[in-house]
């Protein structure tokens, strides 16, 4: 009930700094009642296990290995689970298969947060807590899962991801940039759309 309280608060604070169209406040309470439901559903799902959030949410910039650059972030917290220390990552979804947890055994994202809060707080993290929360209103709930990440995977993430970073470096140096064209859509139209079309 506290959290559902603190929730109650911060979404009306926010609200009231809004500029919102008519109508549009309707749906900001809709949302509460929604959160509302999902933190029930949270707290009879998991009330029993054994699970500790010691840290709720860790920012961090942190050396992106021995290169000159720094990537920053902010997981969702971490928590100790079975002696170990893992990172949360929550997650919203429209709907739950089987397939719902495979994603965050390769998904570079918890690596990101992964190497980003144990190199910030000097500590080791055993891999990612994702809690799944369906928020359909035709289905919801939430789920758990306990996904290592073993150094390998830290290793493989960060060759990744310096690969990422020279290619925007010579990117940067020759003036071309590769486009996602499979990207355009996937979330809405990208605003720069029309400017890479014109370029073609």
């Amino acid at each position: 009930e506290k959290a559902k309280e603190v929730m109650r608060t911060d979404l009306q604070r926010e609200v009231d700094t809004m500029n919102l169209f008519p109508g549009e406040e309707g749906d900001y309470l809709e949302q509460t009642e929604l959160c509302e439901n999902l933190l029930g559903h949270y707290h009879d799902a998991f009330k029993k296990e054994d699970i500790e959030v010691i840290h709720p949410e860790v920012e961090f910039l942190v050396q992106l290995g021995d290169s000159p650059h720094e990537i920053m972030g902010r997981a969702d917290g971490i928590a100790i689970w079975n002696g170990s220390l893992w990172t949360l990552e929550h997650k919203t979804a429209a709907s739950f298969g089987k397939n719902s947890f495979k994603k965050f055994a390769l998904d570079p994202q918890p690596s990101t947060y992964i190497y980003g809060a144990s190199k910030a707080l000097d500590i080791e993290l055993k891999g990612v807590i994702p809690n799944i929360l369906v928020k359909s209103k035709a289905s919801r709930g939430v789920y758990r899962d306990y996904i290592p990440r073993t150094k390998t995977h830290i290793n493989h993430w960060l060759l990744d991801t310096l690969k990422v970073v020279s290619d925007i470096e010579r990117a940067d140096e020759s003036g071309h940039y590769a486009m996602n064209g499979n990207a355009c859509t996937r979330f809405g139209i990208c605003p720069y759309h029309m400017l890479c079309e014109a370029l073609v």
